[in-house]
């Protein structure tokens, strides 16, 4: 009787401590859950947040690049507007031409020999002359003597042939028959919109008149005028004129 009430102790105290180890290791795992639980909350909360900022990226980037192409695009579309079209003369038109843009800027950049033959062009096409009656002109160039363009020299005037005009001469003609709009029209439209004067008025097309400031007697009267550019020796208007 005794042995058995012993081992009856026995079994109820080994079921007590079993009951006892399973509520600690219960109270154990529980916080060890929760954790996990939050943290694989929070590695989820990370990557939505991620996705969405991927997303807001990728859609501003499309709507910057959007605006970039429709300004380029704006941009390509007013020079096209003010790019004028080819134009068609007779060999002898651009040989005369060529003769008074080396006459009047042959030792200048190319640049700057363009800005000549664009204002003789934008004269002829104005006043609806030729080349040649444009140049010859009473009072405009006193490069032309007699009805004859001339190199004036400190050493006397040269005669200009078709043999003496230099490859650049004959490159600013081609440049300004294309039609491409010119490094002067540019800017004078740049200077016309920073002064905040009529685009049309004051640049559209290019020059209509030039003169080395330098040179002249007047040279306030040139300096007063509102939109100017220069460029090499030359310095270009279009208005008033």
């Amino acid at each position: 009787m005794e042995n058995q009430k012993r081992i009856l102790f026995k079994k109820i105290y080994i079921y007590f401590i079993i009951i006892l180890s399973f509520t600690m290791l219960k109270q154990c795992i529980m916080p060890i859950s929760a954790n996990a639980t939050e943290s694989y909350s929070n590695y989820q909360a990370n990557i939505i947040n991620h996705q969405s900022n991927k997303m807001k990226k990728e859609v501003t980037d499309s709507i910057v690049l959007k605006t970039m192409k429709k300004e380029a695009s704006s941009i390509d579309s007013i020079e096209n507007e003010y790019a004028g079209t080819q134009i068609q003369l007779s060999d002898e038109e651009r040989l005369w031409l060529a003769k008074i843009i080396y006459a009047e800027s042959g030792i200048c950049g190319l640049d700057e020999q363009i800005a000549v033959g664009k204002t003789i062009l934008n004269r002829m096409e104005k006043y609806n002359m030729t080349i040649y009656e444009v140049i010859t002109s009473k009072g405009q160039f006193s490069s032309v003597i007699n009805g004859e363009v001339y190199l004036i020299t400190s050493s006397g005037n040269i005669l200009v042939t078709e043999d003496i005009i230099s490859d650049r001469s004959w490159e600013a003609v081609e440049t300004v028959l294309s039609g491409e709009q010119t490094l002067v029209e540019k800017l004078l439209m740049d200077e016309a919109i920073r002064l905040g004067l009529d685009v049309q008025e004051y640049a559209e097309g290019g020059p209509m008149f030039f003169v080395n400031v330098d040179a002249v007697k007047n040279k306030e009267y040139y300096n007063s005028l509102t939109c100017k550019v220069k460029i090499g020796y030359q310095t270009f208007y279009k208005a008033p004129y």
